[in-house]
């Protein structure tokens, strides 16, 4: 009956320790879950905010060509002379390049 006792408390000693093991390996396996997560959510916040930065900066160009369009409307075409003309394109885009916007 000793035996069986002790062979018991030994049973119980490994399951309790086994169960430690996983306990620590489900914890650090959460912590590295939780990090990553964080360092994508850090990314993704990153390129919201360019992606705002972005639209704002079309949204003044845009402001910018309507303010354009408006003057041109109001000045008679013939007040221009020909030289002075610009492709329509250049008019309300300027010079500006794909990578200012």
């Amino acid at each position: 009956m000793h035996r069986v006792t002790e062979l018991q408390a030994r049973h119980d000693a490994e399951t309790s320790r086994r169960l430690a093991e996983r306990d620590t390996l489900h914890l650090d396996t959460l912590g590295r879950i939780q990090a990553q997560a964080a360092a994508e959510r850090s990314l993704w916040l990153e390129r919201i905010d360019a992606a705002e930065i972005r639209a704002e900066r079309v949204e003044q160009r845009l402001d910018q060509v309507l303010d354009m369009l408006l003057t041109e409307r109001r000045q008679p075409v013939a007040s221009q002379s020909e030289p002075e003309r610009k492709a329509w394109w250049r008019r309300w885009f300027g010079q500006s390049k794909r990578s200012d916007l």
